[in-house]
């Protein structure tokens, strides 16, 4: 009968600090890691440090698809995306709590695609397989906003 270990962290979030908040560029939101955290159930196994990287190059890829888009926007008038307009729905513009969704989702999908250096044995890889499907959802899902915010269709099909 083997034995297998799993290390669970406490699932409180971390303590909400100064080094919570992730600047990002003047036209795009920054981020706070208490909130990628809560709505993406990241439990405290994902290190601050560990979170802060993944959420750094999620903001840098979001906003790098996003450049284009953006400087239309800019020569248009308007200084930052909550100033795009926009429905407001729960106080705040949809532009922004879609950025926000494709930046959460980017990060998580970093995280859990390195999910398979914690376990090495033939079990951990067959959890990280099915941990596949979770990446994929996470990429569409920040795609899917991207393309929101753009007001682009969701998909191109394109016959060979």
């Amino acid at each position: 009968m083997s034995k297998t270990f799993i290390a669970l962290g406490d699932s409180k979030p971390a303590a909400l600090d100064i080094g919570d908040v992730v600047t990002n560029i003047p036209f795009f939101p920054n981020i706070r890691l208490s909130q990628v955290r809560e709505a993406q159930r990241l439990d405290s196994t994902v290190t601050v440090p560990r979170l802060r990287v993944a959420v750094v190059e999620a903001m840098a890829s979001t906003n790098s698809e996003l450049a284009v888009w953006a400087d239309q926007q800019k020569s248009r008038g308007f200084r930052t995306l909550a100033d795009v307009p926009a429905d407001q729905l729960d106080g705040e513009s949809v532009h922004v709590q879609r950025y926000r969704r494709a930046v959460y989702c980017f990060a998580n999908a970093s995280l859990v695609e390195r999910f398979r250096s914690f376990d090495s044995t033939k079990d951990g890889h067959e959890v990280a397989d099915k941990l596949d499907l979770t990446v994929n959802d996470l990429i569409r899902d920040a795609r899917a906003a991207i393309s929101d915010i753009q007001g682009k269709a969701r998909c191109t099909i394109e016959l060979l």
